[in-house]
């Protein structure tokens, strides 16, 4: 997609200002919907989005896709409230028309809204109820996958360790053409939250950097950031200047994406902490000399330093 990203604007842009073909760029604005959330393409696909559904307002399972998709792009934005009208009426139009894979992707990203609104017990409500649907079904899908691991991250705020862990190894498990790597990165990411909580920070590094591998490869921004977040998280202890580096790429790279981590209460917590923990061990101007190397690396840059744990700016 990549490749033929040029091609795909051309036809998108075509789609948008020439009369009668509104739907037609619809269609492909939502069947790109892992460009725009999983390939770093976010602000991209949110102007097709946003304009394509102002255009093409006949109820249809076209429209219901990419409104579940748009939706997905403003919550990863921190744009939840944006999110829940199109989520509902997602719902609603996958119900009406009777389209069982789209209404299952509704409820899984309503569940992910609902998760970075710290709704917690809501959230799990929808994912259980996609996953539900999936049984039904009786197939899996690119976002019932990823559902998984968000289910164990909102079982995990909740306190059910054992549950977030048995989830994610259940994504791990799945096999091709389920088992893909943007799924499996969640899966690990997850994990490495729940290594961190235990108090693991070794096997929380070492989940976010496989993670983080995963992540750079597919170019999803989001999912670098998380994972040099939780870098930073877990090396405050051993080497608080590692620490305020992390946090210095983490701004960098939230700058780019939204609003920083979504604006997720618990995940602003840990942030601070880590940096009230880094500054306090470094002292003030030793901390924002830190931050500020890292603030100036580039993604490549970043991404290179938060993968190799003895290596220097």
């Amino acid at each position: 997609m990549r490749c033929e990203h040029a091609d795909l604007r051309a036809a998108l842009e075509f789609c948008l200002t020439t009369p009668g073909e509104e739907r037609e760029g619809l269609r492909l604005a939502g069947a790109l919907w892992f460009c725009w959330v999983g390939g770093g393409w976010l602000a991209e696909g949110r102007h097709w989005l946003d304009h394509l559904l102002a255009l093409a307002t006949e109820p249809c399972g076209e429209r219901a896709k990419a409104l579940w998709a748009n939706a997905w792009i403003t919550t990863l934005q921190g744009d939840v409230g944006t999110a829940l009208p199109m989520l509902d009426e997602a719902r609603d139009l996958a119900r009406r028309t009777g389209d069982v894979a789209e209404l299952t992707s509704a409820l899984c990203v309503s569940g992910y809204a609902e998760h970075m609104r710290d709704n917690q017990h809501i959230a799990v409500e929808y994912l259980e109820q996609a996953l539900e649907q999936e049984r039904t079904v009786g197939v899996p899908s690119a976002v019932t996958a990823v559902s998984r691991p968000i289910l164990a991250s909102t079982v995990l705020l909740l306190g059910d360790t054992e549950r977030a862990r048995a989830l994610c190894e259940e994504c791990l498990a799945m096999r091709a053409p389920y088992s893909v790597p943007w799924s499996r990165s969640w899966a690990m990411w997850v994990l490495g939250v729940a290594a961190w909580t235990d108090g693991d920070t070794r096997q929380a590094c070492s989940y976010a950097r496989e993670c983080l591998r995963i992540k750079q490869h597919l170019n999803d921004l989001v999912g670098v950031a998380l994972s040099v977040e939780l870098l930073a998280w877990a090396a405050t202890e051993q080497d608080a200047g590692r620490t305020a580096r992390l946090l210095g790429v983490s701004h960098t790279l939230w700058s780019e994406i939204g609003t920083p981590l979504f604006g997720f209460a618990p995940y602003l917590t840990r942030h601070h902490v880590s940096e009230e923990q880094a500054r306090k061990a470094l002292g003030p101007q030793a901390f924002e000399d830190a931050f500020e190397d890292g603030r100036k690396l580039t993604v490549p840059e970043a991404t290179s330093y938060a993968l190799h744990e003895t290596e220097e700016v």
